[in-house]
């Protein structure tokens, strides 16, 4: 008899959280159908305008256990630096997406460090999760260098650049609406978040 109505629960309780054909659990809210298209152009359309201008690195947090390559700097701990070098960000003059889509803005612009300035290149790729549900940060992307085609030796603030992981890694991007902050954290090496702050 207790085996009977264990079973019994058991299956009411597996009815009571399965889901409808609408794809909620019952008392669950349908969530609005949206248009997947236009709600990820007016996201990156928004994103975009706030991510030009310049940018400080007000402070770069550093996972020290997943630094590429040789410890540059000699770090062997987390560690934050403080105003650690300047982004500038405009929209790309030469775009790489053909046609150009709307969803995928692109940028370019220049980062520099000890008074060494290098080209820099990313566009954007919404989050889903921002998409549906307006949860985590707007878009993610991948930051790299932008040279010109042709040989290339690498500079000292460059090579610190990319060993850190500030360049040369996968980022999401956080930016709040009309604030001059911009958060970006760090999905696979050193870098684990860097905080902008715009100066101009």
């Amino acid at each position: 008899m207790k085996k009977l109505y264990l079973l019994a629960l058991s299956c009411l309780l597996l009815t009571q959280c399965k889901k409808g054909e609408d794809g909620t659990r019952p008392g669950e809210e349908v969530p609005a159908k949206i248009d997947i298209e236009k709600r990820t152009v007016e996201i990156i359309k928004e994103t975009a305008a706030q991510a030009v201008g310049t940018w400080v690195l007000q402070e770069l947090h550093i996972n020290a256990t997943k630094i590429y390559g040789a410890q540059p700097l000699g770090i062997r701990k987390d560690t934050v630096f403080k105003d650690f070098a300047t982004l500038k960000l405009y929209p790309a003059t030469r775009a790489r997406y053909k046609p150009v889509q709307a969803k995928h803005p692109e940028f370019e612009g220049t980062i520099t460090l000890k008074n060494k300035t290098y080209p820099v290149y990313f566009s954007l790729l919404v989050n889903p999760d921002y998409l549906f549900r307006s949860q985590g940060p707007q878009a993610f992307f991948f930051f790299d260098y932008s040279f010109p085609d042709g040989m290339h030796i690498p500079e000292e603030e460059e090579r610190l650049l990319k060993d850190l992981g500030v360049v040369g890694d996968n980022f999401s991007f956080q930016v709040q609406p009309k604030a001059p902050l911009m958060v970006w954290k760090g999905l696979n090496r050193g870098v684990k978040e860097i905080v902008f702050k715009k100066v101009q």
